[in-house]
């Protein structure tokens, strides 16, 4: 969090105040929403990345300043950051797993301690093509095929947009209630 202004920070708990209220009314744990959100995340990716036989990243620099990756220019990085390999992390990560799922399930367990034995090791993994494309051609009914993958992210920023606007509305409109309660109570001492 020693890149995030306070700021930031505060604008975000204000804009999620309502998720992470709902949170804590559906959970048995006060939990606090921000190691939640890291938690998941940070278990997520590497869980991922782990599913592509990896173990630690591999990153690309940009291409001339965009967001085009150079492939040809590979930089490994080294796996000192993955919780199912760094014994420190681990023990940091698993008892906060243990403590959600245990809570919410009703069932306890516990993972075995990271040793020589286990951790995650890289593993070769195949992917399997279900068919072999010979020749490039455009596929017919091209308009039905790139529609949805068109329409898929913008019907997505069109609902964050509206999210966005209505809360900022409700916002707005809040403020000149109690602008117009204010005026009413002046109104009536004077």
């Amino acid at each position: 969090m020693n890149e995030t202004s306070i700021e930031t920070l505060n604008f975000l708990d204000t804009l999620l105040a309502e998720s992470f209220a709902s949170l804590h009314s559906k959970t048995k744990l006060d939990l606090d929403p921000w190691q939640l959100l890291n938690w998941a995340f940070v278990s997520f990716y590497w869980i991922s990345l782990n599913s592509f036989g990896q173990v630690e990243p591999t990153t690309y620099p940009p291409i001339n300043a965009t967001v085009i990756p150079d492939f040809s220019r590979p930089s490994f990085l080294s796996s000192s950051n993955n919780i199912f390999v760094n014994h420190t992390l681990f023990e940091i990560y698993s008892p906060y797993a243990i403590e959600i799922i245990a809570s919410e399930t009703g069932q306890t367990f516990q993972f075995m301690p990271l040793d020589q034995t286990n951790h995650l090791e890289p593993q070769e993994i195949t992917f399997i093509r279900g068919y072999e494309c010979q020749q490039r051609q455009l596929k017919p009914g091209f308009i039905l095929s790139v529609f949805p993958s068109v329409l898929t992210p913008l019907t997505s920023a069109w609902a964050l947009l509206m999210f966005l606007v209505a809360r900022i509305d409700t916002s707005r409109r809040n403020r000149i209630v109690k602008s117009q309660a204010l005026t009413d109570i002046q109104a009536m001492v004077t």
